[in-house]
C-alpha cells in the first residue's frame, strides 16, 4: 500500500477494523499474519476451522450494512468514536 506518511497504512487498518466491528463484521480474511494485525486481534485459524467459521457469518442474521450505514455522517459518527 503506498501512503505518503509513514504508518498511515496501519492507522487506515484501525480504523477500518473498528468500523467493521460497529457494522458487526465477524471474519476478516487477513492473508497474513503479522505482528501488527496480532496487536489489532488477529489470529491464524486452520482452514476448516476458517471456513467454518465463514459458513456461520454467512447462514446467520444478514448484517449487511444498510445504505444508511454508509453515509458520511455516520461515518463520521464511527470514527469519532475510535
Amino acid at each position: 500500500m503506498f501512503t505518503l506518511k509513514t504508518d498511515a497504512s496501519k492507522v487506515a487498518l484501525v480504523h477500518l477494523v473498528r468500523m467493521l466491528k460497529d457494522l458487526r463484521f465477524e471474519l476478516i480474511d487477513c492473508q497474513v499474519t503479522t505482528s501488527h494485525l496480532k496487536s489489532l486481534g488477529a489470529r491464524e485459524l486452520p482452514r476448516q476451522e476458517f471456513l467454518t467459521a465463514l459458513a456461520a457469518a454467512i447462514e446467520g442474521e444478514d448484517l449487511r450494512p444498510t445504505a444508511d450505514q454508509f453515509t458520511a455522517a455516520h461515518l463520521m459518527q464511527i470514527s469519532t468514536n475510535l
